[in-house]
């Protein structure tokens, strides 16, 4: 039976006659007044022996002793485990009592929730029916200091843009860790890059730094940061935010571009530019297909879109009635209006300036066009421009 008073008497009632009954008084204001004590025992037992302190991680530790050496272990019901926490060699804390063990046998303890990078000082008392006995000595053994841990991870507070347009930047800001668990900061690390690919960007800033400008950064895209605390333990956890860039417009060519002529329809292909000039989701492409030499003639134009393995399509059909057609596919002249493409600029700007004008005159004089002769003429995009 438990009682719990506050006055400094009680009355107990329904006692049974000719049974002999224990009495144990324990002061909760104060682990350090154990005490107690009425009953046929003569004495509280002596303290434990050849107590040791194992760590297990950085917050756990194990606690192993032996029985006192009395004769009176047969009568004990327990044991209780204290631990002191000590900071310059001295006590910071009054005794606080971490584990009951109800079984005499049991001589081993498991103490958590340890601060890391602390020292700890672990007693042990057995207690009978008259209370706790004395405390084990206070040894090398029983004393721990606690393994560091890395600190908790920084809180990001706002990224921010400086800059919408090429280059982009951004400030990212943070507070330090919410726990450093008694270790001082060394530095924070940052690694940033677009969600599109695998590869980092990295950087290092000092312990009292708070904020970091990201420079260079490419428009209409995600990104994803990640910001990390560092001290003598190890690396925190990341702390992970995403910004998106605002789109802008694309600064590079088509690449790759490749057309087909069969039945009166002209079909030319081509891949969008390279992921870091689109500069956000391309809507559309426009194409242009001319007529050589006449500059008086509209133009025929399609839009297009890319397609799902991120190929472009463009076709164009032409009626054997319309002899205004056939003459302009076999005269063609292809302006590419995809961020600035122009055949035939290209042909005009070649080093080789005759085989370019030479080119540019067969295209003017030529009926009939075979595939290969557009080939032969227009040939692949060239290295410079892919």
């Amino acid at each position: 039976m438990v009682l719990f008073v506050s006055d400094k008497e009680i009355e107990i009632k329904m006692i049974v006659i000719n049974v002999l009954y224990a009495f144990v008084l324990v002061s909760f204001i104060s682990d350090q007044h154990r005490i107690a004590v009425t009953g046929d025992s003569n004495h509280v037992p002596s303290p434990p022996r050849n107590v040791n302190v194992v760590q297990i991680n950085s917050s756990s530790i194990k606690v192993t002793w032996e029985p006192p050496a009395d004769g009176d272990a047969q009568l004990l019901y327990g044991y209780n485990v204290y631990k002191f926490q000590i900071v310059n060699n001295q006590f910071v804390n009054s005794l606080h009592r971490s584990v009951a063990i109800v079984d005499k046998n049991k001589l081993y303890a498991f103490l958590n929730d340890l601060e890391p990078n602390t020292e700890y000082a672990i007693r042990i008392a057995a207690f009978n029916m008259k209370g706790d006995g004395e405390l084990s000595a206070l040894t090398k053994q029983s004393r721990i200091l606690t393994g560091g841990k890395p600190p908790s991870p920084p809180r990001p507070q706002s990224i921010s843009l400086i800059n919408e347009f090429r280059p982009v930047r951004a400030k990212v800001e943070w507070l330090p860790p919410r726990h450093s668990y008694n270790l001082p900061l060394k530095k924070y690390v940052l690694w940033w890059r677009p969600t599109a690919l695998d590869n980092y960007q990295r950087a290092e800033v000092g312990p009292m730094e708070q904020s970091f400008v990201l420079d260079n950064l490419y428009s209409g895209n995600e990104y994803e940061l990640n910001i990390a605390a560092v001290n003598e333990a190890g690396t925190s956890e990341n702390a992970t935010e995403y910004l998106i860039t605002p789109t802008g417009v694309p600064d590079g060519e088509p690449l790759n571009i490749r057309y087909t002529i069969f039945n009166n329809r002209l079909s030319i292909l081509w891949d969008p530019p390279h992921w870091r000039h689109r500069n956000g989701n391309i809507s559309h492409y426009e194409v242009e297909l001319s007529k050589l030499g006449d500059h008086g003639e509209a133009p025929i134009r399609r839009n297009a879109r890319m397609e799902k393995n991120e190929q472009v399509r463009a076709t164009f059909v032409f009626s054997k009635d319309n002899q205004e057609e056939p003459e302009l596919l076999e005269r063609a002249e292809f302006f590419l209006d995809l961020a600035r493409k122009d055949i035939k600029k290209w042909l005009e700007d070649n080093e080789n300036k005759e085989g370019a004008k030479q080119c540019i005159s067969e295209l003017e004089k030529q009926k009939n066009f075979e595939e290969q002769d557009l080939r032969r003429i227009f040939g692949d995009p060239p290295a410079r421009l892919q």
